[in-house]
């Protein structure tokens, strides 16, 4: 924003002072000089004195409670353990990633153990990482709210007046004399602010002073809350993908038609496969492997990408579907996505 305050000579101009109103305690408030009189009206059904103080207490503690946890210093450690817990996740193959088996029976019994029962082969889903996201969303709420009372008045009121005292203070800050009149003065700032970019400034008059007031960027201050709205929806998709989702392979060759995905489930040190039943059939057409290079070997390397080619019967007839590397296929509320190739022959 850019203030210009227009106005007689500083010197000569009165010290001014600003009034804070605050709420006066009503008992510690009260104070009378000899020679004065007060009458009071009398208080029905007053509150004793000690059950006030109780309930400030009470809000002063949940006030204190809900600064801590809507505290920068707070996400930040929450954002942290997060990132550690999603570090683990990359280090340690989770069980629904192909070549868990393999990955599995190469582990020490010891090391069987500590993972399953601290539920690293499936950490996205334990039970600390949902709370970790629950008390990273609780704190970004807690600082939202906290935060946007403050910013939506610069929108509905903006102060186009502050005390010339701020104005010398601030790091850009310069004093110009201009012998002219106040209506030409006038005129040379305005042209002065919007060959700026500031476009024309609003124009205020405050106890003989002539303010000139311009902003660009107003929409910044709101930007906070485009990253608070976009992390909420991602932690949301993600808690109820968790809990109501339902995640299995489907392994498929040309030909084959099934209703049915496999998933894997992790007790401690055992491990065990689940079968799942899909509200639809799936037989695959065909699938074929993109090369880079049409005279070299059939290896991931010499691969631009995998295709899977297949039909999906429900009640509600037969419908084509085609996958590939990073272009899934939907239907029913179902992902479909290419995950791996596998050689029969």
């Amino acid at each position: 924003m850019f203030f210009c305050g227009l106005g007689p000579d500083p010197g000569k101009m009165h010290q001014r002072h600003e009034a804070c109103h605050k709420p006066i305690d009503a008992i510690k408030g009260l104070a009378l000089t000899s020679g004065e009189q007060m009458s009071l009206p009398a208080v029905q059904n007053a509150e004793p004195i000690g059950a006030v103080g109780e309930v400030r207490l009470r809000r002063g503690t949940l006030d204190k409670v809900l600064k801590f946890a809507g505290s920068v210093r707070v996400g930040i450690v929450l954002l942290v353990l997060l990132g550690a817990a999603c570090t683990i996740g990359m280090l340690v193959m989770q069980q629904n990633v192909d070549g868990f088996s393999e990955y599995y029976a190469e582990l020490t019994p010891a090391q069987r153990t500590v993972y399953g029962s601290l539920g690293f082969f499936n950490i996205y889903y334990a039970w600390y990482f949902n709370a970790l996201l629950a008390a990273l969303s609780l704190n970004i709420i807690i600082s939202t709210l906290d935060r946007l009372p403050k910013i939506l008045p610069y929108f509905s009121r903006p102060a186009s007046t502050v005390p010339l005292r701020w104005l010398r203070e601030q790091r850009n800050s310069a004093s110009v004399t201009l012998g002219a009149a106040p209506d030409d003065a006038a005129a040379a700032i305005e042209n002065a602010f919007m060959k700026a970019g500031w476009g024309k400034p609003v124009r205020s008059e405050r106890k003989g002073i002539t303010y000139f007031f311009a902003e660009k960027g107003r929409w910044n201050r709101l930007a906070f809350c485009a990253v608070h709205v976009a992390l909420l929806t991602i932690f949301l998709g993600g808690f109820l993908t968790a809990q109501l989702g339902s995640n299995g392979n489907l392994p498929l060759y040309p030909g084959q038609t099934t209703n049915l995905i496999f998933d894997t489930a992790f007790d401690l040190d055992r491990m065990r496969q689940i079968t799942k039943q899909l509200p639809f059939e799936v037989t695959c057409t065909d699938i074929e492997q993109r090369l880079i290079r049409h005279d070299g070997p059939l290896t991931a390397n010499n691969t631009i990408d995998w295709i899977t080619r297949f039909t999906i019967r429900d009640e509600t007839g037969v419908h084509t579907a085609e996958v590939g590397m990073n272009r899934p296929y939907d239907h029913r509320g179902y992902r479909f996505f290419q995950a791996s190739f596998v050689p029969i022959g």
